[in-house]
């Protein structure tokens, strides 16, 4: 990959900017956000001391979540400041949690009331689509694994800086993802050789100052290092109607439940070749499933109208375990639109039953696709 490749996050200011209508990254200036921005770590140590945090601690620099290179402790905020500033040979991220976590979503102004006032949420979005804001802060040099988020949201930065690498959901397929999250790690030190296929990704990238609002689009793949210690609230939105949303889900990645839908009418089918063992004429060869399975996804994706492009964007990849003869492998079925969905859009995606995806099969066995 040459620098002249990458594509650089373009600037906007707040005041003319749609989250609907932006299909990109973009980084929002201007944007009156409170007295957040004279936040420092001595400041935020004196205001919330020994106020309790739950934080990642690695020997690394470079956080993994498959395999897991951290672990979570659960120290007084000031600890936290502490350490993190230190340079001890261990890196620590927090990403801050509701009460109950399991069960609530995390949002800064109820977690963090000390401070609350201090925050002000740019309005792109009412507050019936708002569903979570999270407080992030994190060791120099720190950079987190490669993820998506199923929900628009932005980066409110704060102190320190920032760089960021992110990647349209189409380059699922060359991002080396394994279940939901890509096996590519430490941005600075890429090994071409071992992951050609990043070559033919659409890479975009940023710097983040305090004071910017980096604005992600649901399903880009996003990249982040602090260069320094930084402070950052993330903000995350329902761009879609609510019932779209998995209603357990309290972080914010859960596949969407069309997506669920149209892998358990998948996971069906193969229960009932199972069944109907007896009868071998309706047991698809391997490499005849792996043609169904996309030829099903594909009929789910046929109601997406391509008339109504913007921001977010529809992306989760399924059975990407690696196939054999390979350390990696793209996933072999994957729900990606580049367009904003409309409702009765999302509502189709999931109508598929085990018994008419069979005769599509079939159909489509007859026509020749």
């Amino acid at each position: 990959m040459l620098d002249d490749d990458v594509k650089e996050v373009q600037f906007r200011t707040i005041d003319d900017f749609d989250p609907q209508s932006c299909d990109t990254p973009v980084i929002l200036q201007n944007a009156k956000i409170g007295d957040c921005l004279n936040w420092t770590p001595g400041l935020l140590a004196n205001r919330l001391r020994e106020k309790s945090v739950t934080v990642h601690k690695s020997v690394s620099p470079v956080l993994q979540f498959q395999p897991r290179n951290f672990a979570y402790e659960t120290i007084p905020f000031t600890n936290f400041i502490e350490r993190a500033l230190e340079d001890n040979g261990s890196f620590y991220y927090l990403r801050s949690l509701a009460k109950a976590a399991r069960d609530e979503i995390a949002d800064i102004r109820k977690d963090f009331p000390e401070i609350a006032t201090d925050i002000k949420f740019p309005p792109l979005f009412t507050e019936e689509q708002f569903f979570s804001s999270v407080f992030r802060m994190s060791s120099s040099s720190l950079e987190l694994w490669t993820h998506f988020d199923t929900m628009d949201n932005y980066l409110m930065h704060i102190y320190g800086r920032k760089r960021v690498y992110l990647f349209p959901p189409k380059d699922v397929s060359n991002l080396y993802v394994v279940d939901d999250k890509p096996r590519v790690f430490d941005f600075d030190n890429i090994d071409f050789d071992q992951h050609p296929n990043l070559r033919l990704c659409q890479w975009w990238k940023c710097f983040l100052n305090p004071g910017d609002i980096l604005f992600i689009p649901a399903f880009w793949f996003h990249n982040v290092k602090s260069l320094n210690f930084s402070i950052s609230v993330n903000v995350f939105w329902k761009s879609l109607p609510s019932e779209v949303y998995d209603s357990k889900d309290v972080y914010g990645n859960s596949a969407l439940v069309p997506g669920q839908r149209a892998l358990q009418s998948i996971d069906s089918f193969e229960q009932l070749k199972i069944l109907t063992k007896a009868n071998s004429q309706m047991l698809l060869e391997a490499d005849e499933q792996e043609k169904f399975c996309r030829d099903q996804f594909n009929h789910n994706l046929s109601v997406i109208s391509d008339s109504q492009k913007t921001g977010s964007a529809l992306s989760k990849s399924v059975k990407s375990q690696p196939k054999s003869g390979s350390q990696f492998a793209s996933p072999p079925i994957q729900l990606v639109s580049s367009t904003r969905l409309r409702k009765e859009d999302v509502d189709n995606l999931g109508n598929i039953t085990p018994s008419s995806a069979y005769q599509m099969y079939s159909s489509s066995q007859e026509e020749g696709d």
